[in-house]
C-alpha cells in the first residue's frame, strides 16, 4: 500500500461560509449556503466547494470546472463537495523527485485527508473520466469511507490499451461532419495551445477538441472551463495509469457498489471497453447513453440527473 500523507493542515477557514447561494430557490424553500476551504497536503493546496443538501456526495477532481458541470437540480438532493485534484493545483510544483513519486494513491490519499479534515464518515464518490481511476484507487484503498461510486466516461486503465477500441468507435460512429471538424481542430491545435499560458493547456486542448468529447461536434466549452487551471501533476496522473491486467485485479478486489455511465459517442472513453468489462463483475451497474458523449453530467442533465439521484440515493 502507498505511503499514506503524514500531514495536512487546514486553511481558508475550514468550516467558513464563504459564499451564498441566494435567499430562495423558485418553490420559496430555503436555498443552502455553499462554503469552501483548503486542506494542504504535502504543500499541495487542495480546494474544495460544498453545494446543495442531503447526503454528501464527493465530485473528486476540480473545485473549478465540476461545480459548472453539474445542473443545480443535483443540489436539492445532494450535498456536493467538490475537490481539487492536485493535478489542477498549478502552484503545486515540487522537486523532480518528489514529483516523481506521485501516483494514483497519492490522489487517492489526498480525498481521504480532504474526507477526515471536513469530518465526513462515509461518501459516496463521483469520478469523471480519469478522475474514475482515482474514485477507484480511493475505494480500494479505503474502502470504509466510501458507500458507493458514480464513474462517468470513466478511463478503464492505460490509454494506449484501448487505442484500438477507441479508433473502432470513431470509424463506426463519428458522422463525416464530426470527422472534419476534428480534423480542422487537430491542423489548429498546437498554435492554440501555444498562444495559451502553460497552466491553461489542458483546458484550452480539451475545448478546442470538442469533437471527441461531446455530443454536439463543435460544443463551447469555454464557459464551463473558465477559470480551470492545470498544474505539474498532470502528467504523473496520467502516466500512472493501470495496466489492464492491474486495473481487473483491482476490480476483482472490490465489493464497493459500482455505476459506470457512459456514452455511445464518446470517442475518447469507447463505450465497448466498459460493455465487456462490467459483464465481468457483479457490483458493477453499466448504462450506455445512445445519445450522449463523454459529458452527459453537462450536455443532457435531463438524462443524466435522474440516474444519478437514483444510484447515489440508495443506501
Amino acid at each position: 500500500m502507498a505511503r499514506r500523507p503524514t500531514c495536512f493542515l487546514l486553511a481558508c477557514g475550514l468550516f467558513a461560509l464563504c459564499v451564498a447561494c441566494g435567499p430562495a430557490d423558485e418553490s420559496g424553500e430555503p436555498v443552502a449556503e455553499a462554503s469552501s476551504g483548503s486542506v494542504t497536503v504535502d504543500g499541495a493546496e487542495l480546494r474544495w466547494v460544498r453545494e446543495g443538501q442531503g447526503p454528501p456526495v464527493f465530485v473528486i477532481g476540480s473545485s473549478v470546472y465540476y461545480p459548472k458541470a453539474y445542473s443545480e437540480e443535483l443540489r436539492e438532493h445532494f450535498e456536493l463537495i467538490f475537490v481539487d485534484g492536485r493535478h489542477f493545483v498549478p502552484s503545486y510544483s515540487p522537486e523532480p523527485e518528489a514529483l516523481s513519486e506521485v501516483n494514483l494513491s497519492t490522489f487517492a490519499n489526498d480525498v481521504e485527508a480532504v474526507r477526515l479534515a471536513l469530518g465526513y464518515d462515509r461518501v459516496a464518490v463521483v469520478g469523471h473520466s480519469v478522475h474514475g481511476q482515482i474514485a477507484l484507487v480511493y475505494a480500494d484503498l479505503y474502502p470504509a469511507s466510501v458507500s458507493r461510486l458514480l464513474l462517468i466516461g470513466p478511463a478503464p486503465y492505460a490509454m494506449s490499451e484501448f487505442a484500438a477500441e477507441e479508433a473502432a468507435v470513431w470509424e463506426a460512429l463519428a458522422s463525416d461532419e464530426r470527422k472534419d471538424l476534428l480534423e480542422s481542430r487537430m491542423r489548429t491545435l498546437d498554435s492554440v495551445v501555444g498562444t495559451a499560458p502553460p497552466s491553461r493547456s489542458f483546458a484550452v486542448s480539451y475545448d478546442h477538441l470538442s469533437p471527441l468529447y461531446w455530443a454536439d461536434p463543435s460544443y463551447d466549452a469555454k464557459q464551463v472551463l473558465a477559470g480551470l487551471e492545470n498544474g505539474p501533476a498532470f502528467g504523473p496522473l496520467v502516466s500512472t495509469l493501470p495496466s489492464r491486467t492491474e486495473a481487473m485485479a483491482r476490480l476483482s478486489r472490490l465489493e464497493t457498489p459500482i455505476m459506470v455511465v457512459v456514452g455511445k459517442l464518446d470517442f475518447a472513453i469507447p463505450y465497448t471497453v466498459w460493455e465487456e468489462i462490467a459483464g465481468e463483475f457483479p457490483n458493477i451497474q453499466y448504462i450506455l447513453l445512445e445519445e450522449d458523449s463523454h459529458n452527459p453530467q453537462t450536455e443532457s442533465p435531463g438524462r443524466f440527473d435522474p440516474i444519478m439521484i437514483e444510484w447515489l440515493s440508495q443506501h
